[in-house]
């Protein structure tokens, strides 16, 4: 994995992402989970914060009730470090997807 960071963050981070949208969850997960830890042992919250969030998102669309428990958990700590550290557009991504989902339930398998 690389420990290399740009200036738009980590590049686990932007693979992750590129995984999700190509549809392989399992792997976007490896790779965002791994750029939200480089990002917390480099100490770059706002990074760490992205990447639990396109964590979160990823594991609310498996639709299972685990992953959507740990997604909720992880939107809730990435919200409140949010609004601690002032970084409002984290903030108001999440209340916007909160917001997007509650008014969307989707089904959870058992």
């Amino acid at each position: 994995m690389s420990r290399d960071f740009a200036d738009w963050g980590p590049v686990n981070y932007h693979l992750g992402r590129v995984l999700r949208s190509l549809g392989d969850r399992s792997e976007s997960l490896r790779w965002l989970d791994a750029a939200r830890r480089e990002a917390q042992s480099g100490g770059s919250h706002c990074w760490e914060l992205w990447a639990a969030f396109a964590v979160a998102l990823t594991l609310h669309e498996t639709g299972e009730r685990n992953d959507a428990r740990r997604s909720s958990r992880m939107l809730d700590r990435a919200s409140s470090e949010a609004r601690r550290l002032k970084l409002s557009a984290i903030e108001r991504t999440v209340a916007s997807f909160r917001q997007r989902v509650s008014g969307t339930k989707r089904r959870t398998k058992p």
